[in-house]
């Protein structure tokens, strides 16, 4: 019998899948040795790509199920303090990840 899969399942396989290729190319190419560098640069991007599509899929696969978000759902008021939080992660903390991002990037050239 087919088992029916979700599209988020499909998401998090994928997303696994993506991960540990390019996990294991990235380690088995040296980056002092390989002939490849291009190729060790996309593989390393999909490594990137599957790691957040499998946090992504992870999440959204325990969020159908947890009791504690089923109750913070179901309240118009717990609700609300679950898009207040999402917009001061947003607006709060994702730009200073950014610069972060940008002085370490520009602190190594």
């Amino acid at each position: 019998m087919y088992i029916r899969s979700s599209t988020w399942r499909k998401l998090f396989a994928a997303g696994g899948l993506l991960f540990f290729i390019g996990l294991v190319v990235v380690i088995v190419l040296d980056p002092q040795t390989t002939h490849y560098p291009v190729l060790r640069a996309v593989l390393a991007l999909f490594m990137v790509v599957g790691f957040i599509l499998l946090i992504t899929g992870n999440f959204v696969l325990l969020y159908d199920r947890n009791i504690f978000t089923q109750r913070i759902i179901r309240s118009p008021a717990g609700f609300f303090w679950m898009r207040v939080v999402t917009m001061v992660l947003w607006l709060g903390v994702l730009p200073f990840v950014c610069l972060w991002v940008y002085h370490q990037l520009h602190h190594f050239r």
